[in-house]
């Protein structure tokens, strides 16, 4: 069934005035070039509460509600919530905003998804360079550069040793040490970032797949073998502490801040080692 846009306009506003967990709504795609009729229309919702983490049940939910209002078989549903970094910026900059109830949860989120964008488009830019390069026709096989391993290994291991002395000192003097925070923080970026980047060389070099964001790397990682899949996980959690204290730093209080201190430098490691384990065997054959 064709419904108008006008019309999908009308139930994205009512569906999404009743449903609590609702900040805003976004349409986007052909529907908004073809102002006539369309089939496939694509809708992205930013979401509160617990429907913001399980975006697939959510993602049905809102299907499920907005073809009863319409009549419509089905609708394309995104929570841009758990979105990929290069969609969500597509979404919000392209889309159109139909609805919302609250101006300041969204406009921190759509600063959110320009901020860590911002900081990933270099990495699709290179994963793209790489695919040309393996395309051409004198295509040779894609070898690491080991000025970039070394620099980032070099790096990696730099912010490892300054941040086993900082785990040294006690809680009580680390948390009311603001030079201590900040130092920690420093180099907790440095470290994660220096292992994002090797990551990414990784690949983009051998065409493991274009991740969508920087937390989809560990997946990635993990599908070629070069992490455990049980270490997927803890990767992720590292990528996302990073994306964390750049981009949400007023948010993590120094007790968190001692805290990851005091847990991850081992995880750290793991990954790093994992990481040069890979490029040490791929160098070899």
């Amino acid at each position: 069934m064709k419904i108008t846009l006008e019309e999908c306009k009308q139930a994205i506003i009512e569906y999404s005035s009743k449903d609590p967990q609702v900040i805003a709504s976004y349409l986007f795609g052909s529907i908004l070039t073809d102002i006539t009729v369309a089939e496939d229309i694509d809708i992205a919702f930013l979401l509160q509460g617990e429907d913001s983490v399980n975006g697939f049940q959510s993602s049905i939910k809102i299907d499920a509600g907005l073809c009863q209002l319409t009549g419509k078989d089905h609708f394309d549903v995104v929570i841009l919530n758990n979105a990929p970094a290069a969609f969500r910026y597509d979404i919000i900059t392209n889309g159109q905003l139909i609805f919302c109830c609250d101006e300041k949860q969204r406009q921190e989120f759509e600063s959110l998804v320009c901020r860590e964008y911002s900081g990933f488009k270099h990495y699709l830019e290179y994963y793209d360079d790489y695919l040309q390069k393996r395309m051409s026709k004198d295509n040779q096989k894609a070898v690491f550069n080991r000025e970039i391993v070394f620099q980032r290994v070099n790096r990696a291991e730099m912010s490892l040793k300054k941040l086993s002395q900082l785990k040294e000192i006690s809680e009580a003097n680390f948390v009311v040490n603001s030079h201590n925070i900040a130092l920690t923080e420093h180099y907790l970026r440095v470290g994660v970032d220096s292992l994002v980047d090797l990551s990414n060389h990784i690949i983009a070099v051998q065409g493991l797949g274009r991740p969508g964001s920087s937390r989809e790397i560990g997946n990635i990682l993990g599908q070629a073998n070069i992490i455990p899949m049980d270490f997927i996980k803890k990767c992720i959690e590292l990528i996302k502490l990073r994306d964390r204290l750049t981009h949400l730093y007023w948010e993590v209080e120094p007790a968190e801040v001692f805290e990851v201190l005091q847990k991850e430098l081992s995880n750290i490691t793991s990954f790093l080692n994992y990481l040069l384990q890979h490029v040490e065997n791929q160098s070899a054959q």
